[in-house]
């Protein structure tokens, strides 16, 4: 009965061990890109829409001064829209994110309105425990480029 006892003991022990690991341990690949691509999706649905307020709701704090709604104007509606268009379609390319926990980025393959080669790098930072997006980019895909990023 003391073995029993005893055994229970140890692995009750180890299994709160296993547990707490877990606990501070850096999220799955899986996990993380879903969870990005979440922030992504309202993202680009507020270019879309063109709403300065959702498409920054998710921005790192660092980069309030940075994307202002002037610079939303100016950039994202006022070149990228007018060159690009609303975004039609993207799809995630892991072999060209980087999925480093501290810093990760995510690049996907797109078709706009207007261009139907475009990569879109989101680079994101941790703050607070959380992810936040610290820069979208839009990239066209020139003739030249897509031997090296083929779609």
């Amino acid at each position: 009965m003391r073995k029993i006892v005893l055994l229970s003991l140890v692995l009750a022990i180890f299994s709160v061990g296993v547990f707490c690991a877990g606990i501070g341990a850096q999220p799955s690949q899986d996990y993380l890109i879903k969870s990005l691509d979440v922030l992504v999706d309202a993202a680009l649905m507020a270019y879309n829409f063109e709403d300065y307020i959702k498409f920054t709701e998710y921005f790192a704090k660092s980069m309030e001064s940075s994307i202002t709604e002037g610079y939303f104007n100016e950039i994202y509606l006022k070149f990228y829209k007018k060159t690009l268009g609303y975004i039609k379609f993207k799809k995630l390319s892991l072999e060209q994110s980087s999925l480093d926990p501290n810093r990760p980025a995510l690049v996907y393959k797109a078709i706009f309105e207007k261009y139907d080669k475009v990569i879109i790098t989101v680079n994101f930072m941790k703050e607070y425990d959380n992810y936040r997006i610290t820069q979208i980019k839009f990239d066209k895909v020139y003739p030249s480029m897509i031997k090296l990023r083929p779609f």
